[in-house]
């Protein structure tokens, strides 16, 4: 990596971590010329600029040189990774559909673009973007968090249906221990304590080296159950 593409990066970082996203769902036709207020220094703004402008260049040549797909992918994912960070939310979103176009089945690029929508407010695309990532990698812990995050916290699912969510996650995963523990923290919130105490156990069986702090968790639910 170039020592340019190194301090872009950086001041991304900088610039990214001080975005103010309104995460509230909007209505149709509200996403299309969508951009937030970000922090970072004039010079800091003024360089990602410059990245932006660059990209743009290099993607007009590279379609008139006819580069490979691949080329052009990256250079798509690269253009909406820089304008996501500058604030530019709709610009990023639409970068990243062209890479999509160009590579439908890549997951990176379904995952890039469910941060775009989410970061937009679009929480419909950024399910489907979800599920789109997960058909094609189904053993994705984050992506099955970030679908329950929002089926939870967005469309408002039921309990019951959470549970299902969660047992399809459980299975995709191969009962990857982030999903169980989060599991076991939603069982306990709905009341269910008894089911939080044997996702806990599954833990135990699972990652041995946590024992210690999932015994603990343990030994709280058995107290709370004895309380009821």
């Amino acid at each position: 990596m170039s020592r340019k593409n190194i301090i872009y990066i950086m001041i991304a970082v900088v610039i990214l971590a001080g975005a103010v996203f309104t995460l509230t769902r909007r209505g149709p036709g509200e996403f299309d010329h969508k951009q937030v207020e970000v922090t970072g220094t004039a010079q800091e703004k003024s360089s990602l600029q410059k990245q932006i402008e660059d990209l743009k260049i290099q993607i007009e040549a590279a379609k008139k040189s006819n580069q490979p797909q691949e080329k052009l992918f990256q250079l798509y994912v690269d253009l909406g990774s820089a304008q996501r960070t500058l604030g530019l939310l709709s610009d990023a979103r639409d970068s990243y559909k062209a890479a999509i176009d160009l590579q439908p089945n890549s997951v990176p690029a379904w995952t890039t673009i469910y941060s775009a929508y989410f970061d937009l407010g679009d929480f419909d695309s950024a399910k489907d973007a979800a599920q789109k990532s997960l058909a094609l990698n189904s053993g994705d812990w984050n992506m099955w968090r970030n679908l329950i995050d929002l089926e939870t916290n967005q469309f408002h699912l039921s309990n019951d249906d959470l549970k299902k969510l969660y047992e399809q996650a459980l299975g995709a995963s191969s009962a990857n221990i982030n999903i169980v523990t989060y599991y076991a923290v939603f069982l306990e919130k709905i009341g269910d304590l008894a089911g939080a105490k044997a996702q806990w156990q599954k833990a135990i069986q699972i990652n041995p080296t946590g024992r210690k702090d999932y015994q603990a968790e343990i030994a709280r639910l058995d107290k709370l159950i004895k309380q009821k």
